[in-house]
């Protein structure tokens, strides 16, 4: 099975399983497994679908679909380009993805990001984080890329977890995601993008 990934419109990325007759769409977290209705990627030309979800492929170009209002489709990625081949899941043993976030002003030199895996499932309170990358900002504009490790997480179940991502300044948290972006797959995460927003402002909102 060929891991894809694809850069599209819009900084958006997005990773398609290849089978013979058959992928799995994988956008922001999100799976799509989607099975060859006309054409051959063989070929250059392939549609494949599932309900009202549609990935088409027209020579390298990748558009992603969904037509559940047939009289106003809406399109999850468009101008999608094949950007390399991954290795397999189980050898690369980790979550890439990007941060965004509008910088208002420059971090200082302390400045970290964290990234943390989550699972949902365990008991008590508040998520548990069962895997941690943090580094220094060191000026670096957004987007920003971020592996995670998966080495500590083999004994969880595929859908336990979701990620959090947070920027430090001092030790203290000033930006975060809004909640924790879901991961329904660990074994197939696909690149992931993350916004991230001011604390203070996720303060005011209802």
């Amino acid at each position: 099975m060929l891991r894809k990934l694809y850069q599209c419109a819009d900084g958006v990325q997005l990773l398609v399983l290849q089978e013979r007759d058959a992928v799995r769409v994988t956008l922001n977290g999100k799976i799509y497994d989607l099975k060859l209705v006309s054409g051959s990627a063989g070929a250059g030309r392939a549609n494949y679908e599932a309900g009202a979800i549609t990935w088409s492929l027209a020579g390298d170009i990748g558009t992603l679909q969904d037509a559940t209002s047939p009289t106003n489709p809406t399109i999850l990625a468009k101008d999608c380009r094949q950007q390399g081949i991954l290795p397999p899941a189980s050898a690369a043993n980790s979550i890439q993805g990007t941060l965004n976030f509008a910088l208002r002003n420059n971090f200082s030199a302390t400045a970290q990001i964290r990234v943390q895996l989550l699972d949902l499932k365990a008991s008590g309170e508040s998520p548990k984080a069962i895997s941690v990358r943090t580094f220094n900002l060191m000026g670096r504009q957004p987007p920003i890329s971020f592996d995670l490790s998966l080495d500590s997480v083999n004994a969880h179940p595929s859908d336990c977890c979701a990620l959090n991502a947070e920027i430090l300044v001092d030790g203290k948290p000033q930006y975060a995601t809004a909640k924790p972006f879901p991961i329904p797959d660990l074994a197939h995460p696909g690149p992931i993008t993350l916004n991230l927003e001011p604390l203070h402002r996720k303060a005011v909102q209802p």
